[in-house]
C-alpha cells in the first residue's frame, strides 16, 4: 500500500542519516583544521585533536577514531611547517596505528607503506631518513596523498605544492617555465584565476607523477634487498621480501621473478 511505501521510504532516509552526520562533521573537522593550520591558530587545532582523542580512548566514541584519521595530515603539517617540529610531523603520519592499521586505506598509502618497509627492512629509522632534505618532497607527497584519500581538496593541493617547493629548482626549471609563460599569458588574455587553474593543475599532476615514481624506486631496493638475500642463501627470507612486495603492487614483475627464482 502507499503507507507501507511511505513508511518504508522514510525508514531509509533515517538509516542514512548516520553517514550524512558523519560526513558533515568530517566536513567541519576537515574545513576548521586546515584553516586553523593555514592560519597557524595551533592552540585551537591542538585542543580540538586533543578533544576528539579523549573521545575516542576515554569513551570509546566510534566516529572519533575516523576524526583522528582525518585530522592527522593536518596535525603532521602543523607540527612541520608551523612549530618547525619535523621529527613529531613524520612520527604522526608514519608511526600512526590509526591511521596505518586501516586496512582499506592500504593501496592508496602504499608509497608510504613501501617506504617505512624499507626503513625497517634495512634497519634504518624511518623519521631520521625522512629529515634529510632531498626527501622532503616525498614527505609533503604522503601528506598530499593522505588529503585526497578523505576527500580534503585544499589540504591536498596545499602539500602538493609544499612537495614541489622543496625540490630544488634547477631540477624542476622547465616546470617554473611553463608556470612564468601562464603569468605572461595572464597579461594579455587569460584570466588570473584560469593561470592559478593551470598552474596549481601543472604542479600536482607533477607531484603525482613524482610519488609514483618514488614508489616503484622503493619497490627497486627491496628487490635489491631481496636478491641480496638469495644470494646469501636466505631463501625464507627472500621469499617474505617478494611476497610483502605484492601487497604494495600485486602485479610487480620484480617480486613474481623474485619467487620464480626461489621455485627453481
Amino acid at each position: 500500500s502507499d503507507s507501507d511505501k511511505e513508511e518504508e521510504d522514510q525508514d531509509k532516509f533515517v538509516s542514512y542519516f548516520p553517514d550524512l552526520s558523519h560526513m558533515s562533521l568530517r566536513c567541519l573537522v576537515q574545513i576548521l583544521g586546515q584553516y586553523w593550520m593555514t592560519t597557524k591558530m595551533d592552540s585551537k587545532l591542538t585542543d580540538l585533536y586533543a578533544r576528539i582523542s579523549d573521545d575516542f580512548h576515554e569513551k570509546e566514541i566510534w566516529i572519533s577514531k575516523y576524526l583522528l584519521q582525518f585530522m592527522a595530515p593536518i596535525m603532521s603539517e602543523m607540527y612541520w611547517l608551523n612549530q618547525n617540529q619535523h621529527r613529531k610531523a613524520i612520527e604522526h603520519v608514519f608511526y600512526n596505528d590509526l591511521l596505518l592499521e586501516q586496512e582499506e586505506y592500504t593501496q592508496t598509502l602504499r608509497a608510504l607503506h613501501a617506504f617505512k618497509y624499507w626503513t625497517e627492512l634495512n634497519q634504518l629509522n624511518c623519521v631520521e631518513v625522512l629529515q634529510h632534505p632531498d626527501l622532503h618532497p616525498f614527505y609533503f607527497g604522503c601528506i598530499s596523498i593522505i588529503n585526497g584519500l578523505f576527500e580534503n581538496s585544499h589540504g591536498q593541493l596545499s602539500a602538493a605544492k609544499h612537495a614541489f617547493e622543496a625540490i630544488p629548482k634547477e631540477k624542476v626549471a622547465d616546470i617554473y617555465d611553463a608556470i612564468e609563460k601562464f603569468k605572461q599569458e595572464a597579461n594579455m588574455d587569460a584570466s588570473h584565476e584560469e593561470v592559478e587553474q593551470k598552474s596549481n593543475s601543472l604542479i600536482f599532476n607533477y607531484i603525482h607523477a613524482l610519488m609514483e615514481q618514488m614508489f616503484q624506486d622503493t619497490l627497486a631496493k627491496i628487490a635489491k634487498t631481496a636478491w641480496g638475500q638469495i644470494a646469501l642463501f636466505q631463501f625464507d627470507d627472500a621469499r617474505q621480501i617478494a611476497q610483502k612486495m605484492l601487497t604494495f603492487d600485486d602485479e610487480n614483475v620484480i617480486a613474481f621473478g623474485v619467487l620464480l627464482r626461489l621455485e627453481t
